[in-house]
């Protein structure tokens, strides 16, 4: 192998370790003007976008040790989005980016090393983003702190009504 392709190699080896997600897509038929808005849509993101040869993707994927399913076959063109950060972020943009634009969709990906479909990456593009997900963890652990103060401010004040009332009678009968 040539050393510009063996350098080629280790830069796809690379992105492959310093990512948290590695998704392939399609992007036949795009025109120059709408990859570059796809790839700057994902800048702003934190995301790369850039289109590899398949064979090196493949290579890198075993020299990695990574899983691909049998069925699956690297094929066409293929844009490569990775990055480091929420992946379902990405995965959302890029499903919305595909409903305007029919050329462009998943291919397959990686997330933590284990090869995801492309209806796979679908479902994770429909998961809410990691604030919102925290933010539902959050109040599910706040739920019983927050059920016990208002059962226990319900009995006080029971005892506060009650008390009322008694007053209440024994000023009437006075």
């Amino acid at each position: 192998m040539r050393p510009e392709r063996i350098q080629l190699l280790n830069d796809v080896c690379k992105m492959l370790e310093k990512s948290s997600y590695f998704f392939l897509c399609t992007y036949k038929g795009l025109t120059v003007e709408e990859f570059s808005g796809l790839r700057d849509k994902l800048a702003e993101h934190g995301a790369n976008c850039k289109v590899i040869k398949n064979s090196y993707i493949a290579l890198a994927l075993r020299k990695q040790k990574i899983e691909i399913p049998g069925d699956y076959s690297f094929t066409g063109d293929t844009a490569v989005v990775f990055g480091d950060g929420d992946s379902c972020t990405i995965a959302k943009l890029l499903k919305d980016f595909s409903k305007k634009q029919k050329k462009v969709g998943f291919k397959g990906g990686l997330l933590q090393e284990d090869f995801l479909s492309d209806k796979e990456l679908l479902n994770l593009a429909d998961l809410p983003s990691k604030e919102v997900l925290q933010a539902q963890l959050l109040g599910v652990l706040e739920a019983p702190k927050r059920n016990l103060a208002v059962v226990l401010n319900n009995k006080v004040l029971s005892i506060v009504y009650a008390l009322q009332a008694y007053k209440n009678k024994i000023e009437k009968t006075s």
